[in-house]
């Protein structure tokens, strides 16, 4: 199947290869011209390296998403706020539950963290949405390919870091900044309004951000009598019920610098209250508490000598039942309540010997306790998890080189007794190596080529070991395996990246091997008396093989074209056939226009993006709702659609005050389709058409 698919990718490639060209002979004729193109690159810290950088200068595959490109594709939506980028797909459910995809792996195979730090938010449902806000966040870090040296377990498919404020340190001005946001969304009447606002004091900084987010139920896209009269018409349209929803976030970060330490202490609480609905027409209603307290410090032994310690806590709940919606969850009615609590503690010796290495040594202790008060779906556990890890970083005029050896011990097991639907109270102990290497050979000044050798790991979740109960989300009945075996995955990329003021344009081929892959699958059966399906936990060897492209190119001073291209195979070894939840191969274009002055707006940026989505079929009988294959209404295996957009960005000037304005609108033709990883496909559509006002307006 990779092989089918390659024509279209050559065509891009030959593309590519023609602009480089182009843009060549194009920066020439400006030498000539004796005109002067300055370009600055910056150096900055991060996810994939604890050190400062240039971007370009990594064999890990990242990417950072901040500023305009941001605002331009925010959501919250995590998975929909990243699924433009090569390698990144979403699985979505209605307007803001969106779980991202790195490299067709996801859930606890993949690393979303908080400022560095790792959340837990029971990511083992695929409607289980990230307890983080993008709209607060300064940046997100994007890492594909395992990340686990430095992350630890579950970073088998890669890193997600959303990054908060930072901190004015030495403003001297007790409110630096002052600036209300707000946004609306016509499809589901989403209004969100935020305040963010920071400042400083001699060696102290402060910064806080609060946001509430209310949205009633989606549009789907236009539907037609063609479209309801074929046996995969969906079963809802127009307006979808239960897809209403309501997030409050808020923020606060204080810190110091001194001469020979810094410190700072974060907080963030985050609350999501959401309605899914099930294909019986009936919802279910879910409420989301995460809290997360984070303190930070580096004491400076030497200029070349950095001792940092970390200490995090973070309480996560979750209240869900089928049946009734969030607004009626009292307490008394919910038919799931799970909660967890979260301890880590970090402690790392950072040396920078020379402008050529730089290494970092760590130790890591988490302790998590899991426990369920209502319902039978996960026991009560313990987690409690040992690592030490190093890292090395060599760079000169030729080569960058990054290793890195971390150890990893985890013991994990279902702490209360009375729970006698546990078919196993043994505890369960993990001992593992992981490495990884990685080399970027400087070929040119405009030429890097890269490649990377990386060995994850992932121990079996409490979910996956002992669940034993109705999932009210995903509309099952899932039985765990407490004979499963630990995951690990072997991953080999290579890449050759075009680097110039005008082009920056990356390929990537990589193969990921993951033995003994965990996966849920659909035994056929029904559970009495629920009636749901009945969905084990089994294993395999698989493997996930695909190549990404990334391209930015000046096409003029003021015309950039950019796209993204994703394309994956996976083999799942034992059935002959492919993974459960794999995105499709998609394409995404944009070409932004800049103008100084345009329609009373300064520093205008016109852009339009097409995306395309390749038709899948479902992998057999363990995908995720294939049920819906077989049924008289809608579509497990999804069809081939196209979706257009447009926007404006800009500032206006009112009362002395620069304002930033955007108005985008998302799936501009109203075209009616389905996404495969929209796990509302069974039944019925995407969004429709959505057009969104966001204003940003600086108080101070």
């Amino acid at each position: 199947m990779l092989k089918q698919r390659l024509g279209s990718f050559v065509i891009i490639i030959v593309s590519i290869a023609s602009g480089s060209v182009v843009a060549q002979e194009k920066q020439t004729e400006k030498q000539e011209n004796k005109h002067t193109h300055h370009h600055t690159v910056e150096r900055i810290t991060v996810t994939g390296s604890p050190f400062a950088y240039e971007r370009s200068e990594t064999a890990s595959a990242i990417s950072v998403v901040e500023g305009n490109e941001k605002a331009k594709h925010e959501s919250l939506s995590l998975g929909d706020t990243l699924n433009h980028l090569a390698g990144v797909a979403s699985i979505s459910t209605g307007g803001q539950a969106g779980k991202p995809v790195i490299r067709g792996l996801s859930g606890n195979r993949i690393r979303v963290l908080q400022n560095g730090i790792a959340q837990d938010f029971q990511q083992y449902g695929v409607r289980h949405p990230p307890t983080v806000n993008p709209l607060t966040a300064s940046r997100v870090d994007v890492v594909r390919g395992p990340m686990s040296v430095l992350y630890g377990a579950d970073a088998l498919g890669g890193v997600i870091n959303v990054v908060g404020q930072a901190l004015p340190i030495g403003s001297n001005e007790l409110i630096e900044s002052l600036d209300l946001g707000l946004q609306y969304q016509t499809n589901n009447d989403l209004k969100s309004i935020s305040i963010k606002l920071d400042g400083g004091r001699d060696n102290w900084g402060w910064a806080g951000a609060i946001s509430q987010s209310d949205a009633n139920n989606f549009t789907t896209g236009a539907v037609t009598e063609s479209d309801l009269g074929v046996s995969s018409a969906p079963k809802f349209y127009d307006t979808v019920p239960y897809t209403d929803f309501s997030i409050g976030n808020a923020d606060l970060a204080l810190g110091y610098s001194g001469s020979d330490s810094d410190v700072s202490l974060r907080y963030s609480y985050f609350e999501n209250k959401q309605n899914f609905l099930q294909a019986d027409s009936t919802p279910t209603g879910q409420i989301l508490v995460n809290e997360h307290l984070l303190f930070d410090t580096a004491y400076h032994l030497t200029s070349d000598l950095t001792l940092h310690g970390i200490l995090s806590w973070q309480r996560n709940q979750r209240d869900a039942g089928t049946g009734f919606t969030y607004q009626q969850i009292n307490g008394e009615n919910n038919d799931l309540a799970i909660g967890l609590e979260r301890y880590q503690a970090k402690l790392l010796l950072e040396h920078y010997q020379s402008d050529n290495w730089q290494g970092q040594f760590g130790l890591e202790v988490v302790d998590k306790q899991q426990r369920t008060t209502v319902g039978q779906l996960v026991p009560d556990a313990d987690y409690n998890g040992f690592a030490a890890f190093a890292y090395e970083r060599f760079e000169n005029y030729l080569l960058i080189a990054e290793v890195g050896l971390r150890y990893d011990r985890i013991d994990q097991q279902p702490a209360n007794p009375s729970q006698s639907w546990v078919t196993n109270f043994d505890q369960q102990q993990w001992n593992t190596w992981t490495g990884s290497v990685g080399l970027s050979w400087k070929l040119a000044d405009e030429w890097l080529f890269f490649q990377r050798l990386g060995r994850g790991f992932r121990a079996p979740s409490i979910f996956e070991l002992y669940a034993n109960g109705v999932h009210g989300g995903v509309a099952a009945y899932q039985q765990g395996n407490s004979s499963l075996s630990e995951e690990y995955a072997f991953n080999k990329e290579i890449g050759l990246s075009y680097l110039t003021p005008d082009v920056k344009a990356t390929t990537t081929v990589f193969h990921n091997r993951i033995d003994d892959y965990i996966y849920q699958a659909d035994t056929g059966e029904q559970h009495l008396p629920s009636g749901l399906p009945i969905f084990e936990l089994r294993q395999g060897d698989a493997t996930i093989k695909g190549i990404e492209l990334d391209t930015q190119w000046s096409l003029t001073d003021n015309l950039v074209w950019q796209l993204t291209y994703s394309m994956l195979d996976s083999d799942l070894r034992e059935l002959s056939g492919e993974l459960p939840l794999m995105p499709a191969d998609t394409f995404y274009s944009q070409l932004t226009l800049s103008l100084d002055d345009s329609l009373g707006l300064k520093d205008a940026r016109y852009f339009i993006d097409y995306k395309h989505a390749s038709g899948k079929a479902i992998a057999g009988a363990y995908e995720p709702f294939a049920q819906f294959d077989r049924m008289p209404f809608g579509t497990a295996s999804t069809r081939p659609y196209n979706l257009v957009g447009v926007g404006i960005q800009g500032e206006l000037e009112l009362d002395g005050r620069t304002v930033n304005v955007q108005l985008i609108a998302s799936n501009l033709l109203d075209e009616s389709y389905r996404d495969f990883l929209d796990t509302y496909k069974g039944y019925t559509l995407g969004m429709g058409r959505n057009i969104q006002f966001q204003v940003s307006l600086p108080i101070k």
